[in-house]
């Protein structure tokens, strides 16, 4: 609920739910992190540097060893080098290229709308339904089949998101693990986003709408916490839009999952969208 609360303003709400978490969390991953945000949280958005420098102090005792622990240090300097005034008057200030790149504000969420984290997920999580599509139409293709039903074990779905992990996300998803049961996919990993380590679980269920698979992202956990409903809701319109982006010449007459396996009714359709 922090980045809701970040999103729309309400900075001593966000400040509040972080330190909840801190009080209640024992992911050291995501404590250090969350020490982190509330420290410039109240650096430059609450404008309070003797909270600041409370969470900075905390962070740097409890976790000396993460990369979190010299963020204090690492602000000051480009405060420094941009003249730029934390607690002055204003907004909060933003850290951007010196030559005019795109800024982007120092207390940066770890998840919200907008968000490296976020975007990550829009870009990965179509995955779950392309990989079988994918394997689908290329070998329709080779082979000159218009209709298919085809059953993918478990150990299938793991190998096909590997090999697309490593093609579309290579370093960047660890320690996956992959299941699939009645209710959706499930998957599991440790997502490297710059100086960010964070894991990740996601439940997804598909539907087959216009003959189309569709995302029903039931589920999405970083850090152990659940992503807030209106959050997933964003997510999921996102990843269903890049899912209609793609033109693949199938047509979904069936996606059924079932415990360890999912079958998969296709036909391949023609440039013109005719399958005769």
């Amino acid at each position: 609920m922090a980045e809701v609360y970040k999103a729309t303003g309400d900075y001593a709400a966000a400040a509040s739910a972080y330190e909840r978490i801190l009080g209640t969390s024992k992911n050291a991953a995501l404590l250090a992190a969350i020490y982190a945000e509330t420290a410039t949280l109240y650096r430059y958005d609450l404008r309070d540097p003797a909270k600041c420098q409370v969470y900075f102090r905390e962070l740097a005792d409890a976790f000396p060893a993460s990369p979190f622990s010299s963020m204090e240090k690492r602000l000051l300097q480009r405060e420094a080098e941009k003249n730029i005034h934390a607690f002055g008057e204003g907004p909060s200030p933003k850290i951007g290229s010196a030559e005019g790149g795109t800024a982007v504000p120092p207390s940066v969420p770890l998840l919200g709308p907008g968000t490296p984290l976020m975007r990550w997920l829009e870009d990965f999580l179509p995955i779950f339904v392309e990989v079988f599509s994918d394997r689908l139409a290329r070998y329709m293709q080779v082979v000159g089949q218009k209709e298919l039903t085809r059953k993918f074990s478990e150990l299938e779905f793991r190998e096909q998101v590997m090999r697309r992990v490593r093609e579309k996300f290579p370093g960047q998803l660890t320690s996956i693990e992959t299941k699939i049961h009645p209710a959706g996919f499930v998957g599991s990993g440790t997502v490297h986003l710059g100086i960010l380590t964070i894991p990740v679980e996601a439940k997804i269920g598909i539907e087959v709408q216009e003959e189309r698979p569709h995302a029903i992202i039931r589920q999405v956990r970083v850090g152990g916490i659940p992503i807030p409903e209106m959050l997933l809701k964003i997510l999921q319109e996102r990843v269903n839009l890049k899912i209609d982006k793609t033109k693949s010449p199938l047509r979904v007459k069936k996606y059924e999952l079932k415990e360890g396996y999912a079958l998969i009714s296709v036909t391949l359709v023609s440039e013109g969208g005719s399958s005769n």
